[in-house]
Parts: C-alpha cells; sequence; structure tokens
C-alpha cells in the first residue's frame, strides 16, 4: 500500500497505457479482483465523474499502488492513467 506521506516531487508524472500496465500486471491484478471489497472499490472508481489520482509504477511498469484505479481505467475503457514512475 502506498504511504501517504510519501513525497512524489522526484517522480516524474507520465501518462502510461493501462493496457500495457495491464499486461505486466496480469496475475497480481487477477488474484487482487478475486476479492468482493476490491470489486467494489474498482467500481467505484470506475463511477466517479473526477479523475482517479495517479497511479504510483516502476520504470518495468510493476504497480507499487493503484491496482484498483488500473482496473477502473479499463472498465471505463480509458486508454491512458496518470501515473508517478519511480527509478528505485
Amino acid at each position: 500500500m502506498d504511504d501517504p506521506n510519501h513525497n512524489h516531487k522526484n517522480e516524474p508524472l507520465r501518462e502510461v497505457s493501462v493496457e500495457v500496465l495491464w499486461q505486466a500486471n496480469l496475475n497480481d491484478i487477477q488474484t487482487y479482483f478475486l476479492s468482493d471489497v476490491a470489486r467494489r472499490v474498482c467500481w467505484g472508481y470506475a463511477m466517479m465523474k473526477t479523475e482517479a489520482p495517479p497511479v504510483r509504477i516502476n520504470t518495468r511498469n510493476h504497480i507499487h499502488d493503484g491496482r484498483h484505479r488500473v482496473i477502473a481505467a479499463r472498465l471505463r475503457g480509458e486508454s491512458v492513467i496518470k501515473a508517478y514512475v519511480s527509478v528505485v
């Protein structure tokens, strides 16, 4: 889970392909989506009228924080999502 006190100022904010993140994290996403709670969170984000906060990924497109937001973006049919890219 993301640390809410984490400072993102040294991590560039980029638009990343939802499909690339989906494919790079498919096993984690499928396991995560098995939970009823996770499905409700994903649908909640999918129904939002405002943009969800950026996700956090590394340079290999592994999602550190935001699987539910990536799933929601895919449910909405979005092609890109904003992501902080960590070089660590």
